[in-house]
């Protein structure tokens, strides 16, 4: 395993960034930053031995400081969404960062805009940070850690997080694939370990209702291109015994499997990408990545039929997302 460092640039209020970079003998490699726990490359392989960068992004701090798409972002304190910016919670309504609709989305002003502190130890990226009570209006002063994992073929995120008082926490990875490394990805095949999924409403906002995937858009029980159509959705997992997703191209050969402890998986496909330019001048535009960001489900502080995203003080949040990368012949 080869770990190299490089300053990135200066924020606005001083904060130095930097890039961090592991790569590991089989050609894959992951950039980080401690701008926003980002994940700014992966590069793989395909089946002709070719790298490639396979998820969207930028090549400049600037960039990622304006962009609204949570490029490979670590999305927190509450990955998804939270209704009214309102949370519930121990006989109090908490008052949020409304930042889309007058909803929350991804926390509000979001650790993906935050500094975080850079470590590494035993061929690990640390990235780690303290979230101040009330930081955009969440209860509690949480202590976070996000542990990145580079081996053969496998790329690991491990998140741990702990609070002084009762709150909620649910932490992704918010990367958009593209396993040719340009053009749409629309005829990527995705096959999904769940048979239900969370409908949502005008604002995609969960309706409370947990329905069956068969006869919809979301039926990925089987593998099956991804299409072009609108895809934004929390799917219900199965369980944790096999993989929550598998990714593949046949042009390049290339496959991920996705792997987590999460409850949820986020699909959606990226129709909302508005033209313009990435990483390496590369052309972005609808459905140019493919995100699958394992999840508490959205909103589920107003839905008691959902799994409980409820942090309490002096428990310990302990989640996984893992990437197992290969090809086929």
């Amino acid at each position: 395993m080869k770990l190299t460092a490089r300053d990135w640039g200066a924020l606005p209020d001083g904060g130095k960034a930097q890039l961090i970079t592991l790569s590991a003998s089989d050609g894959t490699a992951v950039t980080l930053s401690n701008y926003g726990a980002i994940t700014q490359s992966i590069m793989t392989r395909d089946r002709n031995g070719m790298p490639d960068d396979i998820v969207l992004g930028y090549d400049t701090l600037e960039e990622y400081v304006n962009d609204e798409l949570f490029f490979g972002a670590c999305a927190g304190r509450y990955a998804n969404r939270i209704g009214k910016a309102e949370l519930p919670l121990g006989g109090e309504v908490w008052p949020l960062t409304a930042n889309e609709n007058g909803n929350t989305l991804h926390g509000g002003t979001g650790f993906h805009k935050k500094l975080w502190d850079l470590d590494s130890e035993g061929g690990s990226v640390i990235l780690s940070r303290v979230s101040p009570h009330l930081e955009d209006g969440f209860p509690g002063e949480l202590s976070v850690q996000v542990r990145v994992t580079l081996d053969s073929g496998r790329l690991r995120f491990d998140y741990m997080a702990s609070s002084d008082r009762d709150t909620v926490c649910s932490l992704t990875n918010h990367s958009y694939f593209n396993l040719i490394g340009m053009g749409s990805a629309g005829g990527h095949i995705l096959q999904v370990n769940a048979s239900r999924l969370t409908p949502v409403d005008g604002q995609l906002l969960p309706t409370g209702e947990l329905a069956e995937v068969e006869g919809t858009d979301y039926d990925f029980r089987e593998p099956r291109a991804v299409g072009l159509s609108e895809l934004d959705c929390n799917l219900a997992l199965d369980g944790v015994d096999a993989p929550a997703a598998v990714l593949s191209e046949p042009e390049t050969g290339r496959k991920m499997e996705l792997w987590t402890d999460l409850p949820g998986l986020q699909l959606y496909n990226g129709g909302s990408i508005t033209p313009r330019l990435g990483k390496g001048n590369m052309h972005y535009r609808a459905h140019s990545g493919i995100c699958l960001e394992p999840q508490h489900f959205p909103d589920a502080v107003h839905h008691k039929n959902f799994p409980s995203a409820v942090l309490r003080a002096g428990e310990v949040y302990s989640r996984y997302i893992e990437y197992r990368f290969s090809t086929g012949n």
